[in-house]
């Protein structure tokens, strides 16, 4: 294994389970070239039962990795990182999951950096009497992603840091494309991210509940209206996404995310609007009970929904900046 294939986590939680297991299933990473520490024992035996490496400290992956996940909650980040500064310099490359903790936050936190890491792997557990400074602050990147990146449909936003390098955005985009689709935002709009792609999947599941209840209430049976209501947000969302029926044996008709270079030359997706016609037929049943969500305003309280999330995002980033700030 070459150290610079090697991605490290610190923290083993839900969601850097999803991102590892994803990274193996796709084959983006073997499990020998990672490393997860949790202060948590039986996290650590989850990643360690699929072959990955589970060492006993965070500075164990900071010496073994160039790449390290923080996949801690935000509130924990101020304290990892500065564990960290003995360990970390220019040569490593963080990427913060951290919601409401801003890139300057995360650099101020993880400090100038004594990056201290082997020159040739960490196969041992743990010799570094072999190693190379790189003095510096370490480059950061951090990312928004969404509970759908458990069962790999995740949509995650990733911003750069002020050191980060176009290098490490396209590194990000590769790991976050493991567990769904990544895109590259401006880190002002993280906010809207979060708002909708992370609050998101629970004005869905609200959807699909009221669905399925119109299902129940029309005379279908429980499990059966479930079942068909899911089905349908699902296969509708793979049509708003797919371009020329997913035939296309380079993208498979999914365009590529925004700030991607494209893959093939496939149409985009129709618009929304121009699919919900095509199941609208003149006086026809469809149109009947869109009039009836037109006049109970959904449309608008989805949006009011979104913009209430994103206003609750950023009133959270700012308490985290200054808890992150007064805690350095």
């Amino acid at each position: 294994m070459s150290l610079s294939s090697a991605i490290g986590f610190i923290g083993g939680g839900q969601m850097a389970t999803a991102i590892y297991r994803g990274l193996v299933r796709k084959g983006i990473r073997k499990a020998a070239d990672l490393y997860v520490y949790d202060v948590n024992a039986s996290a650590r035996q989850a990643a360690s039962t699929l072959g990955i490496n589970a060492p006993s400290s965070a500075a164990i992956v900071a010496e073994s990795t160039r790449v390290i996940l923080i996949c801690v909650k935000p509130d924990a980040v101020p304290t990892v990182l500065r564990d960290l500064r003995p360990n970390i310099g220019s040569g490593h490359l963080l990427i913060s999951v951290a919601a409401g903790v801003t890139t300057r936050a995360l650099e101020a936190a993880a400090g100038s950096g004594l990056g201290v890491f082997p020159s040739g792997g960490a196969e041992a557990e743990p010799d570094f009497k072999h190693t190379v400074s790189h003095p510096g602050p370490p480059r950061i990147v951090r990312v928004m992603p969404n509970t759908p990146s458990l069962v790999g449909e995740g949509a995650t936003g990733i911003s750069a840091g002020t050191n980060a390098t176009g290098e490490d955005v396209e590194l990000t985009r590769e790991l976050f494309s493991a567990v769904g689709q990544a895109h590259v935002v401006d880190e002002k709009m993280l906010d809207a991210v979060t708002g909708l792609a992370g609050s998101g999947p629970a004005y869905a599941l609200l959807f699909i509940e009221a669905l399925a209840d119109g299902g129940v209430f029309a005379g279908l049976p429980r499990p059966a209206a479930r079942a068909l209501a899911a089905q349908t947000v699902l296969g509708t969302a793979r049509m708003v996404l797919t371009a020329d029926g997913g035939g296309c044996s380079a993208c498979g008709g999914v365009p590529a995310p925004a700030g991607a270079a494209p893959v093939c030359s496939c149409p985009p997706p129709p618009h929304t609007a121009e699919l919900r016609d095509r199941v609208s037929s003149p006086a026809g049943t469809t149109v009947a009970g869109l009039k009836v969500l037109e006049d109970r305003g959904v449309r608008g309280a989805v949006i009011s929904a979104v913009a209430a999330a994103t206003d609750r995002a950023r009133e959270l980033g700012e308490i985290a900046q200054r808890e992150t700030s007064g805690s350095q």
